[in-house]
C-alpha cells in the first residue's frame, strides 16, 4: 500500500536527510604509533602475497597440461 511504501522511503532517506551527530574532536582508541607500525607490516604482507600470487601464476602458467 501507499502509505507504508512512503513510510519505507522516508524511514531511508531519514539519515541522509537529518545527518548523523560529529564529535567534537577525533580520538582513537589506538595510538596513532601503534596504527602506522601496523599499516606498515599491512603493506609488507600484502607486498609478499601479491608477489607470491604473481610467481605461482606464471609458474602455474608454462606447465603444461596432458
Amino acid at each position: 500500500s501507499w502509505p507504508v511504501w512512503l513510510a519505507g522511503v522516508a524511514a531511508i532517506l531519514a539519515p541522509h536527510l537529518i545527518g548523523a551527530p560529529q564529535p567534537a574532536e577525533f580520538a582513537g582508541v589506538v595510538p596513532p604509533e601503534l596504527a602506522s607500525d601496523f599499516i606498515g607490516k599491512t603493506m609488507v604482507v600484502n607486498a609478499a602475497g601479491w608477489a607470491l600470487l604473481g610467481l605461482f601464476a606464471a609458474w602455474f602458467s608454462q606447465k603444461k597440461i596432458d
